[in-house]
């Protein structure tokens, strides 16, 4: 999909509480890869290398600076408008990473530590036997994973690869259990493997008689990220599963990341987590689901957030949470700012359960853009199933923009359901695919397109062109006369999907994205 660059409208401003971007400011920063590190230690003694997205920053870096808690960062191996990878050097300290433009101001801050740790290497000219330092990398991915301790950064070089049977079905096995033999990191002191800047990664392998998983990841407060991950297409293979050794007790901390995840009959499984991230992933090509929490045990606090799904295969759902046992549970289900793009199945599915019990209990679904969510009988955003009593699910779906799917929205099932400030543009057809059984659907100042009649349970329908960018290409930011614009309430999502804050005119718009009116 394609985005255009928002233009300032006045100086910077400090970042509100919520860490929302100020409305002032056009520099946005979304996540990092890793929330603390050393800042000295590893490659020329300057710490570790972090890597933050957002939007706003510029092709190239020209006089432009990176601050962590006030002090300048040593290096930058890489820069472009969504994506910086600097190395922290000796100047950072604890506080907020903070992006600097000029004629553009800084951007809101993104929290990190400075903190102990060792950095470690791999690299194709390494040996298992080296020290792991940049002079002595190690050579594989499987040995190094077995000496990271708490507070560790692994940093893998372009050509490391991990392809072939570490332990429980995958190439690359993180986990206590199992003869895995890799420790737990904790909240303070997590562990992180990532590729180092630049480089292509590979775990896994797509051909026959490779493990079903290429990463496996067992252990807590681990990262995962800037990786390729792929697996087999087999029934039931992954590229990384993220889970708990024991469905008993959920699995603390763990982190994926910015990695480029294709080939599995599923891209990313989850499973028994807590605290869990899966951010800013690109997933595509997986014949079945390519983002799935199947359950498995308690899970709570599940943030799904900036990944890209697209192309996924014809029994496949982008991102699906969807239970298994009788004692499933799931809270705190936050799924946010994706893009998902020509699914064949719903692009968003919450609730429904083989154990024929409740298991999700809260879902907020806001500032997600889907296009050609193209499934003949489901909607694009699918709630709950028919034979599962949904009655204590509370939902909010917000600020989503949905375009030319066969139906926009499909409530099979739910115990309260707000439906506020989306816009719904189709071709033809219901927007509303059904809702029986339903429970408390609430239907309020959503923008509707296109489509046949508006659903009879919507308070405050409003009907008309959202004036798309370039529908057909994809850019789905609102112009001059669009319905959107100031037409919505305060549905509590505080920035659209560029950063900026809410609102920014007279009103709240409609859909993922508020206008940004041409400068005069």
């Amino acid at each position: 999909m394609a985005a255009t660059d928002a233009q300032p409208d006045g100086d910077a401003s400090e970042p509100p509480a919520d860490g929302a971007v100020p409305a002032s400011v056009a520099v946005a920063l979304f996540y990092s890869d890793l929330i603390s590190g050393p800042s000295t230690g590893g490659e020329n003694n300057a710490g570790a290398f972090v890597t933050v997205y957002g939007r706003g920053f510029g092709a190239s870096r020209g006089t432009s600076t990176v601050t962590v808690g006030g002090g300048l960062v040593e290096s930058y191996p890489a820069w472009s408008d969504t994506k910086i990878t600097f190395q922290l050097g000796a100047a950072a300290t604890t506080g907020d990473i903070v992006v600097e433009v000029p004629g553009l101001g800084s951007s809101n801050g993104l929290p990190f530590t400075v903190r102990p740790g060792n950095i470690y290497f791999a690299a194709t000219s390494g040996d298992d036997d080296d020290d792991g330092s940049s002079a002595q990398p190690w050579a594989t991915l499987t040995a190094a994973k077995r000496r990271l301790e708490p507070g560790d950064i692994l940093y893998a070089m372009d050509g490391v690869t991990a392809l072939t049977l570490d332990g429980i079905r995958a190439a690359l096995c993180i986990s206590e259990s199992y003869g895995c033999e890799a420790q737990n990191g904790t909240a303070s002191m997590p562990i992180a493997m990532v590729a180092y800047p630049n480089a292509e990664v590979i775990v896994g392998c797509m051909e026959e008689g490779c493990p079903s998983r290429g990463m496996r990841v067992q252990a807590e407060h681990w990262t995962i990220a800037q990786f390729t991950l792929v697996s087999s297409s087999a029934m039931y293979a992954s590229s990384i599963s993220v889970e708990s050794a024991d469905d008993t007790v959920s699995t603390y901390g763990q982190r994926v990341v910015g990695n480029r995840v294709t080939g599995g009959y599923y891209g990313i499984t989850l499973g028994t987590n807590a605290d869990c991230q899966i951010l800013g992933n690109e997933v595509y090509d997986t014949p079945h689901s390519a983002i799935y929490h199947g359950g498995w045990g308690p899970s709570s606090d599940v943030e799904i957030a900036w990944n890209v799904v697209h192309d996924t295969g014809a029994t496949a759902f982008g991102i699906k949470a969807y239970g298994h046992t009788p004692d499933d549970r799931l809270s705190g289900l936050w799924i946010h700012d994706n893009l998902i793009y020509e699914t064949q199945r719903a692009a968003i599915l919450v609730g429904g359960s083989d154990g024929a019990t409740p298991w999700v209990y809260d879902a907020r679904i806001t500032n997600n853009v889907i296009w050609k969510s193209l499934s003949p009988t489901e909607g694009a955003i699918r709630i709950g199933n028919s034979g599962v009593d949904e009655t204590e699910l509370d939902l909010v779906i917000a600020h989503n923009t949905i375009v030319d799917s066969s139906a926009s929205l499909q409530i099979d099932a739910v115990g309260t359901a707000l439906v506020q400030n989306n816009l719904f543009v189709q071709e033809e057809g219901d927007y509303l695919g059904r809702a029986f059984g339903a429970g408390g659907i609430t239907l309020d100042h959503n923008g509707y397109y296109g489509g046949a009649e508006v659903p009879a349970a919507e308070t405050a329908a409003l009907v008309g062109d959202p004036r798309f960018t370039d529908r057909a290409g994809g850019d789905f930011h609102i112009g001059d006369g669009s319905v959107a614009i100031d037409s919505g309430v305060d549905a509590g999502v505080m920035r659209d999907f560029d950063g900026l804050s809410r609102p920014r005119g007279g009103g709240y718009d409609l859909g993922a994205f508020e206008f940004l009116p041409t400068a005069p």
